[in-house]
């Protein structure tokens, strides 16, 4: 991984800048806590842009909650192929975003590494929206919803067969 924007592919640049990585994190966040009134564990976030933005996996969110997250890895046993590695290589990405948010009092983490969402001016801008941007934010929603009522994070790690 490159940490020099010039060293960065054009493509690369664009699309895991952390203005856009930011919004699909605080996206899931806000969802989360809505749903549970209580932040999202610092850990569990780095789960979220290597599902979000890989559209294969992605596309095989369920459109419910009441699909249950361990009979949806039932279904889809090939969504832990490759995973490891994408959160490996998102890492740098999540906490760039991380960091842009924070930054931008978008989002705070406490001590016990738990987020908040801060309010702020929401952005009402559709320039450029396409029907994959739509879909990234509606998945978003639905992730961090899906998040709140799955349980624990070792659990959802162990789950994925991933290590925190």
């Amino acid at each position: 991984m490159k940490n020099n924007w010039s060293e960065r592919s054009s493509i690369i640049a664009n699309i895991l800048n952390p203005a856009f990585c930011g919004k699909v994190l605080r996206t899931t966040l806000k969802s989360y806590k809505d749903e549970t009134s209580i932040g999202m564990s610092y850990s569990m976030i780095y789960l979220i842009l290597p599902i979000i933005l890989h559209k294969n996996t992605r596309e095989l969110l369920p459109s419910t909650t009441r699909i249950k997250f361990y009979d949806w890895l039932k279904e889809n046993p090939n969504i832990r192929i490759g995973l490891a590695e994408r959160i490996k290589n998102m890492v740098m990405y999540t906490q760039e975003s991380l960091q842009f948010l924070i930054y931008h009092e978008a989002i705070q983490i406490d001590d016990s590494g738990l987020t908040s969402v801060i309010k702020y001016k929401k952005d009402n801008s559709t320039l450029n929206e396409t029907k994959e941007l739509v879909d990234i934010f509606h998945k978003s929603r639905f992730f961090g919803k899906w998040l709140s009522k799955i349980g624990n994070i070792e659990t959802i790690f162990a789950v994925l067969g991933i290590k925190p």
